[in-house]
């Protein structure tokens, strides 16, 4: 019996879910944004100082925007890597938790909301992934562009450092605390690890993906977080240590993987823009190899 053909078809209860948590995570981005002094009463746990705050609240503007595109979405292709670059993430924070379940607050609002999220969450998001991931016909859009394998592997190594950036937080958060660029207590290190280890994931994803339409949004979702982060770097700056060579290492990267991010979001838009006002088909109509 053979199975039906991929519709590409996002299933309605993948984009509910990510409309439902899309509208929860927006008043924490706000609040984050507005007043990351004051986490003690609008986040599940105190983050301090406020840079430590603003690196959340970055992360979920950038969430923001995924996640409604993602619920308005109806092509799965588009929107899967971002999907997979996000249970990692969710994932990589319920570990976290358990480990510093003592120090999160009592109210159970806040509590309630966390562990949805990060706990019960992730196993949820597995099973719509692979339910979906069988509906990518594995073949360009009808304006795609080819995204080379050079490219792939050069945005691989950039997101590689941060990975192992993370990694080195995630796995030894007191010594990583004594070079970092702000202060940090455990429990912030390995959370902010698990953040930094987000790139990595979504580019060794994308070392295997060569449609432009699959890379797009989490390019486009990068790009707001990266440009997030630089806008708070400006905001907090008198809380980096500036006599350690590490903060001047994490601006050097956050430009560079910022500027990578731009210049590859317009060059490709563009590319496309051109095939599309040409009427010219897909570079590739062979089905990507996955």
């Amino acid at each position: 019996m053979h199975s039906p053909p991929p519709t590409n078809r996002t299933f309605w209860i993948t984009r509910v879910v990510f409309a439902v948590i899309a509208v929860v995570l927006s008043p924490y981005c706000y609040w984050l944004t507005t007043n990351p002094a004051n986490t003690a009463e609008n986040f599940a746990w105190t983050l301090a100082p406020r840079f430590s705050a603003l690196m959340f609240a970055s992360l979920y503007l950038a969430g923001v925007y995924g996640f409604l595109r993602i619920a308005f979405g109806r092509e799965w292709h588009r929107v899967a890597l971002l999907v997979s670059a996000i249970l990692a993430v969710l994932a990589g924070l319920g570990v976290v938790s358990l480990l510093h379940w003592e120090k999160f607050t009592s109210d159970p609002l806040r509590i309630g909301i966390w562990s949805t999220a990060y706990l019960i969450f992730p196993p949820i998001l597995l099973v719509l992934i692979v339910l979906n991931r069988k509906q990518d016909p594995r073949t360009p859009a009808a304006d795609d562009v080819v995204v080379p394998a050079s490219l792939r592997r050069f945005t691989l190594i950039l997101g590689l450092v941060f990975g192992a950036v993370g990694a080195a937080l995630i796995l030894a958060p007191a010594t990583m605390s004594e070079i970092w660029p702000w202060a940090m207590k455990p429990l912030a290190a390995q959370s902010i690890g698990v953040l930094l280890v987000a790139p990595a994931v979504a580019q060794v994803i994308a070392l295997r993906e060569s449609r432009w339409s699959a890379l797009k949004l989490v390019t486009e979702t990068g790009l707001i977080w990266f440009t997030a982060i630089l806008v708070s770097v400006v905001r907090c700056l008198a809380e980096f240590d500036r006599t350690r060579p590490a903060t001047w290492l994490f601006f050097a990267f956050l430009i560079v993987e910022w500027g990578m991010i731009l210049w590859m979001y317009l060059s490709f838009e563009k590319a496309r823009r051109s095939r599309r006002a040409a009427g010219t088909p897909p570079a590739d109509h062979q089905p990507v190899a996955l």
